[in-house]
């Protein structure tokens, strides 16, 4: 298998492992088995699970923002302050409450998802904001 589409099966089973059964509770081992490859094979391609769940949450934000860009083109701005609020909240439905706990204990993690993901939300919605009041 080449290295670009073992590691996007990595990220895309070791995500749904993360969300599914919470960080701490899911193993290099288990991703390992979920994916019938070796530890070994497992540590080539990522070093630490810190990494891996680092490439995990890249992976899902990047996801989540191509998502949010392409319904916010077809709808109007209030619209689309609804639809991002919800995406939020939708969010947080999706991943295990173990998960949104254990991801603290992770900085680096935590970080980019703040930076990457909720940051650029709350200034899309700030834009949204100061553009319907203009057509106001």
């Amino acid at each position: 298998m080449a290295p670009r589409v073992l590691r996007r099966k990595i990220i895309r089973t070791a995500s749904g492992c993360f969300h599914k059964n919470g960080i701490k509770a899911t193993s290099m081992n288990s991703i390992s088995e979920a994916l019938h490859i070796s530890k070994r094979t497992l540590y080539q391609v990522f070093l630490s699970k810190s990494e891996l769940l680092e490439a995990c949450v890249s992976f899902q934000i990047e996801k989540s923002r191509k998502q949010i860009e392409e319904k916010c083109r077809t709808l109007n701005c209030l619209e689309a302050i609804v639809y991002l609020n919800y995406q939020t909240f939708a969010l947080s439905g999706i991943l295990s409450a173990d998960f949104c706990r254990e991801i603290v204990k992770y900085p680096e993690a935590l970080a980019l998802f703040s930076r990457e993901y909720r940051e650029p939300l709350h200034e899309k919605c700030a834009s949204l904001f100061r553009e319907a009041q203009q057509k106001n």
